[in-house]
């Protein structure tokens, strides 16, 4: 039967184990204190003895051979009920012990006397015990008082073993702990550092050392400061902020040079340390941000040029309306006086400077991303090969021109002109950074863009592309010009000259491409353009065949500026032809509907705009040559408004399409559709992503349908509008396009 149990028995039994003394060897220690307890008491046995859960376990025993009895015969568990000394004087007269084997059996116990072993915390862990065989008549007080004493040093040692055993933990977990914070500083995926008083290194992980380009051992002992650009070490300097002392309030942008002499752009965060013996030192974990830094400088630059963009198609318009005027009242004053009149004389050379004016115009008109053609599929190593001998005239015979065109070249879709004059740019660039010779390379390769090149240029989307690279062994250009290389204007040529880049920027961006310059002082120049690659399964479009013409009889011109319908109901009506003057499309269209003009073979309407009198007005060959060009079988394709508004008969569907590379269709958040089919009208709203999707499909019930697209960026309150409308029946008749000018309020 066991006996009774401690109140706080359970935490008792977690106090017993927290010393962990349980099944443990012996120790000479105690058993040289029972030994000399049961000499000093003159009994033959003496036990240091342990209360566990279901049994007493001895950790010393002089004159005893068990090693564990079971918890129900166990004097000490009643001995453990009391902070005093339990003292048994003949075990076969007392109730509790009378039938106990220990007793009865063959080891005939008869006296107990057994002094708790108390813990600290106030926990009875067991008894040091003395036995005998023979009754006695108890313990004098100073017997127990000695029992209790020789108790407390059994404890004591208890004690002493625990704190070393501890000791002994705290050291391993030590030594392990400074092993596991060696091997997450060498191995942290943020370089960290750790400077001196002098500021220089002590210890550097593997990060750091990949981030410069050098081994750990040779940046031991070097200073921080020395690794840092010239601006980052000024400004440490002034304000002292990677000294031991300072505190640390928070991350600071560094630039640190490279082995390579590269630079990396660094966010550090630091902080002072002081060891145990006073010494101070400084640790710093650094990250690197030299791609978000290289993105954000590539965000703003591409915000700069599209508001160069911006302001280069405003100012095309401008002087467009300008030239415009200039233009066709100087032929209207040449063409009213005889040729030897001085008038006629100064009419030519205003006319010629004009024509100079037209070409700057159409540059801002390519910088400005406005199409200026039907872009198609082409073969740009045809492009390269047929310009071979012009480009080689170009450069002059100082100069090696290299061509190397890979094989299997993907195709591109751009408009032809705009390509040559891109290669003519690069070309004249690459040869005036070469006054002395040198060579020049024309390299064509496929290559894929994938997301990673994406996510620092998000401009460009994934995919194929084709890659046009244009090197040069000149001159090289510092970083500074770099960044202004393709701003109109910028030049390091004489003053007047400078818009060939900022064309070849806008063509590329015409084709959806993207175009990077790397360029260092005294090792030449490499131009990288990539142009998206067409699908192998795209086919060039068929030219159109031969269309009966119709006879314009009637011109409908429309334009908002009084100026320019002026100057142009002038040439025209000297044409021999009746301009009617409207301000907007919707004017001119409300005019058409109730005259009823047929558009028959016989006769037809022709809507004119601004676009497409630039650089024909006033010169009365080039003017027919626009207007049959407009009225025969060309126009069915001709479009010259800013969302490239267009439809045509494709299966007994009209196709309407438009430029979704257009900014006003990039950056509308609303689009509405107006279809007006034989006096009937309907608007449809367009989500913006299917408006991206390039084209819609329609189903004409009638000979005469108009289409007009608006779209709305609501964050810049812009709103930009477009028609076109298809008269159209047999297969002869003839598609006229109304063409309106684009107005954005």
């Amino acid at each position: 039967m066991q006996g009774p149990l401690p109140e706080d028995e359970g935490q008792r039994l977690k106090a017993l184990r927290r010393y962990e003394i349980l099944d443990t060897p012996p120790e000479p220690a105690l058993d040289r204190i029972t030994r000399e307890a049961a000499q000093t008491f003159g009994v033959p046995i003496c036990l240091v003895s342990l209360v566990d859960k279901n049994r007493n376990w001895f950790k010393s025993g002089y004159g005893w051979g068990l090693q564990e009895l079971g918890r129900e015969v166990s004097f000490c568990a009643h001995a453990i009920l009391s902070e005093d000394v339990m003292v048994v004087p003949d075990a076969r007269q007392d109730a509790r012990f009378a039938q106990n084997p220990l007793v009865t059996g063959g080891l005939g116990i008869r006296f107990y006397a057994g002094a708790p072993l108390r813990s600290p915390d106030g926990f009875n862990l067991g008894t040091l015990c003395i036995l005998d065989t023979a009754a006695q008549v108890g313990l004098s007080r100073d017997e127990a008082a000695l029992l209790k004493s020789l108790a407390a040093l059994v404890m004591s040692e208890f004690e002493v073993q625990l704190l070393m055993r501890l000791r002994g933990k705290a050291e391993r977990v030590r030594r392990g702990s400074e092993g596991l914070l060696a091997l997450a500083f060498g191995s942290a995926p943020l370089a960290m550092t750790i400077t001196d008083e002098q500021g220089r290194f002590v210890k550097v992980n593997r990060a750091y050392s990949q981030l410069l380009g050098c081994t750990e051992e040779e940046l031991i002992g070097q200073s921080f400061l020395a690794t840092l650009s010239p601006e980052s070490r000024d400004l440490a300097e002034r304000t002292g902020a990677l000294a031991v002392e300072a505190q640390g309030e928070g991350p600071t942008e560094w630039r640190i040079q490279r082995r390579d002499n590269g630079w990396a752009d660094v966010r550090a965060a630091s902080a002072p340390l002081v060891c145990g013996d006073g010494s101070r030192f400084r640790v710093t974990v650094l990250s690197d941000i030299t791609a978000s830094k290289q993105l954000e400088e590539y965000l703003r630059w591409v915000e700069k040029m599209e508001a160069l963009r911006g302001f280069a198609g405003n100012v095309a318009c401008s002087f467009g309306n300008l030239l415009t005027i200039i233009t066709a009242f100087s032929q209207l004053i040449k063409n009213s006086v005889k040729a030897d009149h001085p008038l006629s004389g100064f009419a030519n050379e205003i006319l010629k400077a004009t024509d100079r004016a037209s070409v700057l115009t159409g540059q801002f008109l390519i910088l400005s991303g406005r199409p200026v053609g039907t872009p198609q599929i082409l073969d740009l190593n045809s492009m390269i090969t047929s310009l071979g001998d012009s480009l080689r005239r170009i450069i002059g015979q100082e100069i090696e021109l290299v061509v190397a065109l890979a094989p299997d070249l993907r195709k591109v879709n751009a408009y032809p002109p705009q390509v040559a004059q891109l290669l003519t740019n690069l070309i004249v660039n690459a040869r005036e950074a070469m006054p002395s010779g040198g060579k020049i390379i024309i390299d064509t390769f496929n290559i894929e863009l994938g997301e990673d090149f994406v996510r620092t240029h998000p401009n460009v989307t994934p995919g194929p592309y084709v890659l046009l690279t244009v090197q040069d062994t000149g001159e090289g250009m510092e970083s500074e010009t770099r960044k202004h290389l393709f701003e109109p204007f910028f030049t390091t040529k004489e003053p007047g000259r400078g818009t060939g880049l900022a064309a070849v920027y806008g063509i590329v961006k015409q084709c959806g491409g993207l175009i990077s310059v790397w360029s260092a002082r005294g090792k030449g120049t490499t131009v990288d353009v990539f142009l998206p690659a067409v699908p192998e399964t795209a086919e060039p479009r068929a030219p159109a065949g031969p269309e009966e013409t119709a006879r314009i009889e009637t011109i409908s011109l429309v334009d908002d500026d009084e100026a320019v319908r002026k100057a142009s109901r002038h040439t025209i009506e000297g044409e021999g032809y009746k301009p009617l003057e409207h301000t907007s499309a919707e004017v001119a269209d409300s005019v058409h509907r109730p005259r009823g003009i047929p558009a028959t073979l016989s006769s037809a309407v022709l809507v004119l705009t601004l676009a497409a009198l630039v650089g024909t007005l006033g010169d009365a060959p080039k003017l027919r040559s626009a207007i049959e060009t407009l009225g025969g079988a060309k126009a069915g394709a001709w479009s010259a408004s800013a969302l490239g508004l267009t439809a045509r008969f494709e299966g007994g569907q009209l196709l309407l399409s438009w430029n979704w590379q257009a900014e006003p269709i990039k950056t509308a958040d609303r689009a509405i559709l107006s279809i007006t089919d034989g006096g009937r009208r309907e608007d449809v709203e367009l989500d913006p992503v299917v408006l991206r999707t390039k084209k819609l499909a329609y189903s004409p019930a009638t000979n005469d349908v108009s289409f007009r697209l608006q779209v709305a960026n609501s964050k810049h309150h812009a709103t930009t509008s477009e028609c076109v409308r298809v008269l159209a029946g047999r297969p002869n008749r003839l598609p006229v396009h109304s063409l309106p000018r684009t107005q954005t309020r």
